[in-house]
Order: C-alpha cells, then sequence, then structure tokens
C-alpha cells in the first residue's frame, strides 16, 4: 500500500503536507501537536480531510492492536492448558495402583449393577495408551512439532 507511490494515500504525498510527514517521522511518537508548531500548520488548516483519509487506517491498524492482544492472550491460554493437561498425564502416571483401583470399582459396580461402568473401557484405554506418558504425550502434540 504505502510503499508504491501510487497506491499511497493523498496525504503522502502532497507536497503541501511534506513539512508535516517529515516532522513527524523524525519526532514519533513525542510530538507536540498542541504548540505553535510551523511543521503541523497545514495539518491544522486540511485537519478534516486529513482526518476523513487517515481514519480508516488509523481504524485498521487499531483493529491490529487489538488481534494482537487477542491472539496472545489465546495463545498464552493455550498454551496454559498444554501445560496443565501435561501435569496432569504425568501426575497419573506416576499413580502405581490405578489400574487396580479402577478395576475394582468396576468389578464392585458390574456386582451391583449387573452391567460394565459405562466410563471403564475409555479409562482403560487410557491407561494402556498412557503407559509411556512422554511418548505418547509427543504423539499427541506432533501436530504442533510441524
Amino acid at each position: 500500500m504505502c510503499s508504491d507511490p501510487k497506491q499511497r494515500p493523498s496525504l503522502l504525498t502532497d507536497k503541501v503536507m511534506e513539512p508535516a510527514v517529515k516532522y513527524i517521522n523524525k519526532k514519533f511518537p513525542n510530538i507536540d501537536f498542541r504548540g505553535n508548531n510551523q511543521h503541523l500548520t497545514c495539518i491544522q488548516r486540511q485537519k478534516s480531510e486529513v482526518m476523513a483519509t487517515a481514519s480508516t487506517y488509523y481504524d485498521s491498524f487499531l483493529d491490529v492492536m487489538e488481534f494482537r492482544s487477542i491472539n496472545f492472550d489465546f495463545t498464552k491460554s493455550y498454551l496454559d492448558l498444554i501445560v496443565t493437561y501435561t501435569s496432569v498425564i504425568i501426575m497419573l502416571s506416576r499413580l502405581d495402583d490405578k489400574k487396580v483401583l479402577v478395576s475394582m470399582y468396576n468389578c464392585a459396580y458390574e456386582m451391583t449393577k449387573a452391567t460394565c461402568e459405562s466410563s471403564y473401557p475409555r479409562l482403560s484405554q487410557m491407561f494402556i495408551e498412557y503407559e509411556q506418558p512422554w511418548k505418547k504425550l509427543s504423539e499427541d502434540f506432533g501436530p504442533h512439532m510441524r
């Protein structure tokens, strides 16, 4: 957009605006807009046009800033989730009698209700899959390593 002279906003190519453009580039971001600054007189004279022309760009830059903030928050939350998930799986792998405990529970459940507890097959399968937790975690997160 701004690198191609033909596509640059007229504010940036107008000879009348040249002193303001140079001054702002030199002083950015600490520009004294309130003082009696001769470099900014052209903006003062055309402030409505400047606002009309620059508002779309300004709003787009604000959107980028907001997206960056949202993206950062999302990424942080996602990474927190991965750390928590990994911690839970590692902690679970350190419980020696987990298979016996869930099997005993399912056995008592089946003796009482005459049917297998509905989550037992999935829970058993998870214990089998995570017998080597680091290997399984690397498989789970494989798509993130590409």
